[in-house]
């Protein structure tokens, strides 16, 4: 079995020392794989219950930077050389086709 870890790209995860630093010792301990997720609107205060949290909230909060995907996983590929990189979501018709 191997593991992945996600969480790159996300509040203090988006600075440049960090993703090297994460993906660097992700790949060093073994780690089958590097996620990186997506999302462009984010609610300040929701009225409906968060599931995947004990107290009903997101973890992360609306003003919390989210980069790229795209973006972060290549910084990431530029430190690495084994370790497999993917998307936990991609919002894919907001990207250019070409880019993409």
């Amino acid at each position: 079995m191997r593991f992945g870890l996600h969480g790159l790209g996300i509040g203090s995860g988006s600075r440049p020392e960090i993703i090297d630093a994460t993906a660097r010792q992700a790949e060093r301990r073994g780690f089958g794989t590097l996620w990186c997720g997506e999302h462009v609107v984010m609610v300040d205060d929701s009225s409906s219950t968060y599931p995947y949290s004990d107290d009903g909230r997101i973890a992360v909060p609306a003003t919390a930077d989210w980069l790229d995907p795209f973006t972060c996983l290549t910084y990431a590929a530029a430190v690495t050389s084994t370790i497999h990189l993917a998307t936990g979501v991609v919002l894919l018709p907001e990207h250019n086709p070409v880019i993409t």
